[in-house]
């Protein structure tokens, strides 16, 4: 996946070489083959996030073609799946935006289609933003589950009676 992102990017002769060693370096970093064995949240979120890319990657296509609304939806859904684990993720509309911009060199083009990607993510996210409301009593909560380590916790009296808060000190 990280060779197909960086010669997507890189679409050149230079690029070619450039996604050789990057797809190099990613399969020889320690650090994600200990992801890619163990089951945790960054095992989960880095397919989701990547996924999430190359989907929108395939739906922006060329620079001066449409963006594909299905594809968009797609690369949102994933991306916000991706967000469940990590909320980092809700950054990249931003990231989104001012890269199609620079890309299409059209901003209310680039404002479309990362208004479609925001809101496929959104639609993702509230079904557990509204859960993470209800049970906070009345405290601010992230759009996150930490890889359900809130489920696990919270609401849960006998670790609240412990000093375990799970809003003041997420899992993660």
């Amino acid at each position: 996946c990280v060779y197909w992102l960086t010669r997507r990017l890189l679409p050149t002769a230079p690029g070619a070489w450039a996604a050789r060693i990057a797809g190099i370096l990613a399969v020889l970093n320690t650090a994600l083959i200990h992801v890619a064995v163990t089951l945790d949240q960054e095992g989960l979120y880095l397919p989701l996030l990547f996924l999430g890319l190359c989907a929108l990657l395939r739906a922006v296509g060329r620079p001066t073609a449409r963006a594909s609304t299905p594809g968009l939806w797609g690369a949102g859904v994933l991306l916000g799946l991706a967000n469940i684990m990590r909320p980092i993720t809700l950054l990249l509309p931003l990231v989104i935006l001012l890269w199609l911009a620079w890309l299409r060199r059209r901003w209310l083009q680039a404002l479309r289609e990362t208004a479609w990607v925001s809101l496929a993510m959104l639609l993702v996210l509230s079904p557990l933003l509204v859960r993470n409301t209800l049970t906070s009593a009345g405290k601010v909560v992230g759009v996150t589950a930490h890889a359900g380590g809130h489920y696990q916790i919270s609401g849960n009296e006998a670790l609240i009676a412990l000093g375990v808060d799970p809003f003041a000190d997420p899992i993660g």
